[in-house]
C-alpha cells in the first residue's frame, strides 16, 4: 500500500508539472483569443475536452482520495515497470513538451484551426514527428495509467486516442489546405506521431 501511495503522489506531481508547462505556453501564444471548436466538429471537441479535464484531475483526485478512486485501479503492474513510466512522467515528458511549445511559439492552436500568418513549424522535434504533442501527451498519461494502475485511465486513452486520429486527420487537411506542396512534402519525410525510419520517395 505504501507504494501505491508512492506512485499515487508522483503521478500527481508529474500531472501538476505538465498543466503549468502546458498552461504557461498556452497563455503566451493565444492571447486571450478565442477558438471556435466547429471546424472540428462537437463530435471531436466534447471528447476530447471532457477527456482531457477527467485526465487532469484524475492522478491528483486519486493522491488525495485513493479510497473513493480505489475502484479504478487494478493490481497488474510489476514495480520496475511502474518506476520506468514514473521516469518517463517526470524526466523524459516535461522538458519534451517545453521543446515541443518552445519549438511552435505562437502557432499553437487548441484546435483544428491553422495559423497560416506564423508559418509552417519545422524546428525542433516538428522536424521530426508532426504532431509531437500529441505523442507527448498521449505518453504521458499512458505513463501516468501506469503508475497509478489504473484500468479506467487506460480505457479512456485508448478512446480518447481513437477520437484524436479522427482530429489529426482533420487538422492536416487543414494544413495541407494552408500550406499545399509544402506541406506534402512535409508530410513525406516526417512521421505523424513518431519519426519516420524510412522517407518516402
Amino acid at each position: 500500500m505504501q507504494t501505491d501511495a508512492i506512485f499515487r503522489v508522483f503521478a500527481g506531481i508529474a500531472v501538476l508539472i505538465i498543466m503549468v508547462i502546458a498552461g504557461t505556453y498556452r497563455r503566451r501564444a493565444t492571447s486571450g483569443e478565442s477558438f471556435p471548436v466547429e471546424e472540428e466538429g462537437l463530435a471531436i471537441a466534447i471528447p476530447l475536452r471532457v477527456g482531457g479535464l477527467l485526465g487532469w484531475l484524475y492522478a491528483p483526485a486519486l493522491a488525495l482520495f485513493p479510497n473513493a478512486l480505489g475502484w479504478t485501479t487494478f493490481d497488474l503492474f510489476p514495480t520496475w515497470l511502474r518506476a520506468v513510466a514514473t521516469g518517463v512522467a517526470l524526466l523524459v515528458v516535461p522538458p519534451f513538451v517545453v521543446w515541443a511549445q518552445r519549438s511552435l511559439g505562437r502557432s499553437v492552436s487548441p484546435t483544428v484551426i491553422v495559423r497560416k500568418e506564423h508559418g509552417l513549424v519545422t524546428e525542433g522535434p516538428y522536424r521530426y514527428i508532426r504532431h509531437p504533442l500529441y505523442t507527448a501527451g498521449s505518453v504521458f498519461f499512458l505513463s501516468i495509467g501506469v503508475m497509478t494502475e489504473s484500468w479506467f485511465l487506460l480505457g479512456a486513452l485508448v478512446i480518447l486516442f481513437g477520437v484524436l486520429l479522427i482530429r489529426t486527420g482533420k487538422e492536416e487537411a487543414k494544413l495541407i489546405e494552408a500550406y499545399g506542396s509544402e506541406y506534402r512534402r512535409y508530410m513525406q519525410r516526417t512521421g505523424r506521431f513518431f519519426p519516420r525510419l524510412f522517407q518516402r520517395g
